[in-house]
């Protein structure tokens, strides 16, 4: 299963929810807002993608139709279909308010900008998974749309309350002809290193820096790691599994954390339970893993494999990943067990697609 489908099932329409601190026994979660798109639109497909840091919200609406390009252009010219875009909003007190409306600097039909989002600080990236350019890196030509649903990602800036877009990112090997990388499909962002998933790349490399030319394994998947100086951003690392394999889906979730990146590839197959177990037998399709990855300096190393404790078939471990700091959260939509509530019975695979989220922890290394 395409990790994507499970997004349609949004109502297009964002709530957000604020914790009024009192005593240890009486917190409680009240709705601060209700935000929707200040050009809704029928099926747009707002809230399809969300992020928050601080007082900042940001949101795709990955199916939104204008031809706009940048930031807060014309809103209401709907042809071009299914473009995308991104809108931010700011928190002050209790109100919430609608700061920008952020289009990429190249709108195309079907381009579905706004399909994933992250923010940290002032910076926004939102990834557009069908975009369709032949451009490498960074800031290369937009307008050579010659690899069919390539996928692109897009850096927006705040200077005060204004917001520019600074960067326009590519896979380092982006692909032509019928190969569909999806370079967007998930996005992390933490101070100046920003994390890219391409769910589709096809290289069959192994770890760190690979060969980036085998297109041997169909849909194994890659992410790419970019870092800024200045305002100047370059590609660092290109990040594959320490198993490769066709339709594995690496890159499927993308979550950084200091100097930790995390990748999930919730189509990956082997039987393995638990941390760095063998990840080369095969015997559990679409189970899934997650990748844990570290930087020492500029240099990248995958620190940890890891896999579910119960590791079923078609159970797509690593369809969403979360990290803060030491603690990571993978979750598992496909998981089966009629378990409830935490560390309950795990072997019970009467309720399908239940699904479940397991808790990693980190000492040291370990």
């Amino acid at each position: 299963m395409n990790p994507r489908t499970c997004y349609f099932r949004l109502a297009g329409r964002l709530l957000v929810w604020a914790a009024l601190v009192g005593t240890a026994s009486s917190q409680q979660i009240a709705q601060q807002a209700y935000v929707k798109a200040s050009n809704t639109g029928s099926g747009d497909q707002f809230g399809m993608a969300v992020a928050i840091s601080g007082d900042t919200m940001v949101v795709g609406a990955p199916l939104e139709d204008s031809s706009a390009s940048g930031v807060n252009g014309n809103q209401n010219n709907n042809t071009a279909l299914d473009s995308g875009a991104v809108c931010i909003f700011v928190r002050t007190g209790t109100n919430w308010v609608q700061q920008a409306y952020q289009k990429a600097s190249n709108p195309a039909n079907g381009n579905w900008f706004g399909f994933s989002v992250a923010i940290s600080g002032d910076t926004v990236l939102g990834g557009s998974i069908y975009e369709s350019s032949s451009a490498r890196g960074v800031n290369g030509n937009q307008n050579d749309s010659s690899a069919y649903w390539a996928g692109a990602a897009y850096v927006f800036v705040r200077n005060g309350t204004n917001w520019s877009q600074q960067a326009y990112l590519k896979a380092s090997n982006t692909t032509t002809a019928l190969v569909f990388p999806q370079f967007g499909f998930s996005v992390a962002v933490s101070g100046d290193t920003a994390v890219v998933g391409a769910i589709g790349e096809p290289s069959s490399s192994t770890g760190v820096n690979g060969d980036e030319s085998d297109q041997s394994a169909y849909m194994a998947g890659a992410a790419y790691v970019f870092v800024r100086n200045g305002s100047t951003w370059t590609q660092q690392a290109y990040l594959k599994a320490s198993n490769t394999d066709a339709r594995d889906m690496f890159g499927s979730s993308v979550a950084i954390a200091g100097e930790t990146v995390v990748v999930g590839a919730p189509e990956e197959s082997s039987n393995a339970t638990g941390v760095n177990g063998d990840g080369s037998n095969t015997s559990a399709a679409d189970s899934g893993a997650a990748y844990v990855f570290v930087r020492n300096g500029i240099d990248w190393t995958q620190q940890a494999y890891l896999k579910a404790s119960n590791t079923d078939r078609a159970d797509e471990f690593g369809s969403w990943v979360s990290l803060s700091d030491d603690t990571l959260v993978v979750g598992a939509i496909a998981e089966s067990s009629s378990a409830t509530g935490v560390n309950g019975d795990q072997t019970n695979n009467s309720v399908s697609r239940s699904g479940a989220s397991y808790v990693f922890v980190r000492n040291g290394t370990a």
